[in-house]
């Protein structure tokens, strides 16, 4: 059966076959791959380090599973926007054991991920690094603290665009995450009490992203600078309820920072960001929404 792009599944099989040796391979917008397609050709790919198989919507999560055990090598796996949930149950899932070399997992878009997919799929990859979750909008905070638990490795993180506003919250989280850099909360309802445990629990951060964030003040990010003392970028843009004048002595007094990006009603002097760019820090507006 031939595809809109003008081939079909037998091409892809008899090219890959053939070239096992790939080590990088991009399968999006394929309408008509199916798991079982991912499962009969990961076997020929043993050598690949990374996958794109975003919006293949005949595609369900039991193809992860397909690649990480017969691609030993593949350490980056995206997987935006696919079909939805396997016709397998997550007790036979469990059975499949631990694969400590993915450490790049991109699930974007997928409106299918629930607490109870999300926690049973990363239990599987202890070694992950980075995981992004944007709008993903059924996992909720207390999916998003059961990762956390699991993935004592994690350093990059992105829940922008996630509905984190039911449940239990991220303010009851009661241990660190000593290697998470990068957290993206951009357009999420988080508030100052997320942000305080952000601060004690995530101690080497170096990049929060906030855009969006309407219940976040100028409360909140004084908690992230005073205990975030690594802190290189914070980005604030739309964030309305940030107050103008406390904000700015925050601002000045963490000397970690190098780029802030500012809420649209928030204005620096010419002297201020001459200031701050002799210090290193460069302040870039927000755009408008």
């Amino acid at each position: 059966m031939a595809s809109g792009h003008g081939y079909s599944y037998a091409g892809i099989f008899s090219l890959l076959s053939k070239c096992q040796s790939i080590q990088h391979l991009e399968l999006d917008y394929i309408l008509f791959l199916n798991d079982n397609h991912v499962m009969e050709l990961s076997s020929h790919l043993v050598g690949l380090l990374s996958l794109r198989l975003s919006r293949c919507f005949m595609v369900t999560y039991s193809a992860l599973f397909s690649l990480v055990m017969n691609c030993p090598s593949l350490s980056d796996i995206k997987m935006e926007d696919i079909g939805g949930k396997s016709v397998m149950n997550y007790d036979s899932l469990m059975e499949f054991g631990v694969y400590p070399q993915l450490k790049s997992l991109y699930l974007r878009y997928n409106s299918w991920l629930s607490d109870e997919s999300i926690t049973m799929i990363v239990s599987h990859f202890p070694n992950l690094h980075l995981l992004d979750l944007k709008s993903c909008k059924n996992i909720s905070q207390q999916g998003i603290i059961q990762v956390l638990k699991r993935c004592h490795k994690i350093s990059h993180l992105n829940l922008s665009l996630c509905n984190l506003s039911s449940g239990v919250k991220l303010s009851e989280m009661n241990f660190e995450v000593p290697k998470l850099k990068m957290l993206n909360l951009s357009f999420s309802e988080v508030d100052d009490a997320t942000l305080y445990v952000i601060s004690k629990n995530c101690p080497r951060l170096l990049q929060l992203l906030l855009n969006g964030c309407l219940g976040c003040t100028e409360k909140g990010v004084k908690y992230v600078l005073e205990n975030c003392t690594q802190l290189r970028e914070i980005d604030l843009g739309n964030c309305l309820n940030v107050h103008i004048n406390v904000a700015a002595s925050v601002l000045f007094s963490s000397p970690s920072l190098r780029k802030i990006t500012v809420p649209p009603h928030f204005r620096f002097s010419e002297s201020e960001r001459k200031l701050l760019l002799r210090r290193g820090c460069i302040v870039c507006p927000s755009f408008r929404l």
